[in-house]
Parts: C-alpha cells; structure tokens; sequence
C-alpha cells in the first residue's frame, strides 16, 4: 500500500512540474509578444512564438497521454499488476522527458523580455542572448550582456531582481482613448 502512496504522490508531483513548465513558457512567450520592439525583429518573434504555440499543443496532447499512462498506472497498482503500473510509469516518465527537452527548447527560442543588460545597462540582442546568458525570472527570460553578469544577478534579491528588471524593459505605452475633456 506504501508503494501505491508514494507512486499516486509522484504523479501528482510530476503532473505539477508539467504545469509549471507550462505556465512559465506561456508567460515568457506573453511577456515577449506583448514588449514593444524594433519592426525589423517583430517578424522574428512571431516566428518564434508560432513555433513555441505548435509546441504547447503539442505538450497538451502529451500533458494528456501522461495523466492516462499514469491513470493506468493506478489502477495497475491497486490491482496488484506492479509489472503493468512499472511499464505505464516509464512510458509516461520517457513522454515527460521528451516534452521537459521541447520546453527547453522553446525558452531557448524566445526572445529575451529586455533589450538591455539589467546589470550594466548594455545593449543585448533579445532575439539572439546565448542559454548561458539568460535566465527566467517570474516567467521571463532575462537575458544579460556578458558572462559575469548572471552570476551577480543570482546572487540578487527578488525585489533587487525586479528593480533593476524594471529598469531595462520598455513600457508598453498607455494607448487607451481618454475621455476628450471638452464633451
């Protein structure tokens, strides 16, 4: 009965990771499509957030298959069938695999949510900031100009995170009609 316990708190605890995963891509991709940037990269972060959308659906699918392989796992277990609950648990556990590597490689395709280093204020290329320059941050990819920078950064505070955040990410301009004062 352990072993049931501790499988069913297991799938539970994978099935929160995949979300979570989930959330921060979809974040980062919102964050990015929202930003105003140059015309010239508008193209390319289109791009990327199509190919990143084709691959969230594609992790829904497989979100899916592996709540049923898990499912299956269940009831394998509380049957007594430990061999058929182990076969079920590998397969999901190779799906969830494969879709963490399809999550990395979306993040690696976005662009970064600043244009400027939030440590030194230099220029970054959004669409072209290296893995090992980059970090998520709240569900944005932050990405930094040089290879000292992240470290400085991991050693910051949420809130010291956020400012210097804050300070580099163009505002989305207010576009909302006002009310004309002479009516």
């Amino acid at each position: 009965m352990k072993k049931a316990k501790t499988s069913k708190i297991g799938i539970v605890l994978g099935t929160g990771l995949i979300v979570i995963f989930g959330i921060m891509a979809v974040k980062a991709a919102d964050t990015a499509m929202n930003k105003p940037v140059k015309e010239t990269t508008m193209k390319e972060i289109h791009e990327s957030a199509m190919k990143c959308t084709v691959n969230f659906e594609k992790n829904m699918k497989d979100t899916s298959d592996v709540m049923g392989m898990l499912d299956e796992a269940v009831k394998a277990l509380d049957a007594g069938n430990t061999a058929g609950a182990k076969e079920q648990i590998e397969k999901a556990r190779k799906l969830l695999n494969e879709m963490n590597m399809t999550q990395k490689k979306n993040i690696a395709k976005l662009p970064t949510v600043n244009d400027r280093c939030p440590i030194t204020g230099n220029q970054i290329d959004m669409m072209n900031t290296p893995e090992n320059l980059t970090r998520i941050h709240k569900g944005q990819k932050v990405g930094f100009c040089c290879p000292n920078c992240p470290p400085v950064w991991d050693k910051l505070t949420e809130k010291e995170k956020d400012e210097k955040l804050a300070k580099v990410i163009d505002k989305v301009p207010d576009i909302t009609p006002k009310p004309d004062p002479l009516q």
